[in-house]
């Protein structure tokens, strides 16, 4: 039987699926969430994502941090950030909309590190 859990980490697979013949796999999967309404699935999410990361204060045992840290972890440029390559990392972006980081003259300054992902993917 499938939970909601499992659909919802069955929808990320299906979200960073590519054609490696004529793509590139994407940098990472952006995840916005305004409300916060899946904050709560979070530490079930980070048992069974080791690829999920939280924009917000630094908290690397949560795989937690700013822009330019989320940046270096989905380059696995950290020590504790590894997963398997074929995955792409997702990002969640609690408090954050789609269209603050699509307009880039008018995105917030700590977001604005994560802007190219949204408009270059």
């Amino acid at each position: 039987m499938t939970t909601p859990l499992d659909a919802l980490i069955a929808a990320f697979r299906a979200a960073s699926d590519f054609d490696p013949r004529a793509e590139m796999r994407p940098e990472a999967l952006l995840w916005c969430d305004p409300t916060n309404d899946f904050a709560p699935l979070l530490p079930s999410l980070r048992r069974r994502l080791p690829h999920l990361f939280t924009l917000g204060e630094h908290d690397p045992s949560q795989r937690q941090g700013p822009a330019v840290w989320l940046r270096a972890a989905i380059g696995q440029a950290l020590p504790d950030c590894n997963w398997p390559h074929d995955e792409a990392a997702i990002l969640y972006l609690p408090g954050v909309t789609r269209e603050a980081l699509r307009a880039a003259e008018d995105c917030p300054p700590h977001l604005q590190l994560l802007a190219w992902l949204a408009v270059g993917g």
